[in-house]
């Protein structure tokens, strides 16, 4: 007689009832019997969802940002500004997904800089950075932050600056990636 190895049932239905899993193969419909699948996928509400294939057996991307336009602004106070002033301004579309935006600044002084979004008047800062004695130039970037431009009214990313000391001619660009 043969000793045969225990069975460890350790799934549980929505009844806390214990069921052993059942094997899986590749090509198995996950609805057609319970068991054990390995995948860390999850949707922006974050429950767990297997990845859907396309026709060809690769795994769907989304690349829709990647279809739009990037868009670019520089500019330059030549006499500096002890008050803020705009240096780059970048005019977006309204109801847009706006990606990837990016500063540079530069100042032989102490300047501050700062990245805005105006939404029909209303000014909300993105990002801001200092630049001086030890780093006269800097580069900002939006660290995978996202927004969609407001519907109506004007809509643009602005780079503004002052000096904090003393007067300085002010350097800057912005860009950004404006979805299709």
């Amino acid at each position: 007689m043969a000793d045969t190895a225990p069975l460890f049932k350790i799934l549980a239905d929505g009844s806390d009832v214990a069921f052993a899993p059942k094997k899986m193969v590749e090509g198995d419909s996950p609805s057609a019997a319970p068991g054990l699948i390995g995948f860390s996928f999850k949707d922006s509400s974050g429950n767990v969802v297997l990845p859907s294939l396309t026709a060809a057996g690769k795994i769907m991307v989304d690349v829709a940002a990647s279809g739009g336009s990037k868009l670019k602004a520089r500019g330059e106070n030549a006499t500096g500004s002890l008050t803020t002033v705009t240096i780059a301004t970048i005019t977006l579309t309204a109801s847009k997904l706006i990606t990837d935006f990016q500063a540079n600044g530069s100042c032989l002084r102490e300047c501050l800089f700062q990245i805005i979004w105006n939404d029909n008047a209303s000014e909300t800062i993105l990002g801001e950075f200092v630049v001086g004695a030890g780093q006269f130039s800097f580069h900002w970037n939006s660290d995978n932050a996202e927004f969609t431009s407001g519907a109506t009214g004007t809509q643009q990313l602005l780079l503004k600056a002052k000096n904090i000391d003393k007067v300085s001619t002010i350097r800057g660009d912005a860009s950004l990636l404006q979805a299709a």
